[in-house]
């Protein structure tokens, strides 16, 4: 198989807040409501067959560790890619999706 390699580099991960995230993922067709985090076509209220904590979540917690474990479904190329800021914000995307299993261990860790 493929091997990546990962350098140490100075920068600084910082991960923002859902709302960053948010306006993102909805460029992607998620979709939020006040009781549920949907996937693409998850929302329960638009389509009978979407499956709780597969289609769509109760908790954002759930939500994240869903996008963690499966990913994000996108286009070949995200709709801000050729934007200015289009980096950062895939990095913001992906340190966001990504900071789930810090927080899972670290709260293991704890005991």
């Amino acid at each position: 198989g493929t091997k990546k390699i990962y350098k140490k580099t100075d920068k600084k991960i910082e991960i923002c807040s859902f709302e960053k995230v948010k306006v993102l993922l909805e460029t992607l067709g998620y979709t939020f409501d006040n009781k549920y985090y949907c996937r693409p076509n998850g929302n329960p209220r638009t389509n009978p067959q979407a499956k709780e904590n597969e289609d769509y979540f109760a908790s954002l917690e759930g939500f994240r560790r869903y996008l963690c474990a499966h990913g994000v479904e996108c286009q070949e190329k995200l709709p801000w890619e050729d934007e200015e800021d289009g980096e950062e914000k895939t990095d913001n995307l992906v340190s966001w999706v990504r900071y789930t299993i810090l927080t899972r261990l670290s709260k293991n860790e704890k005991g």
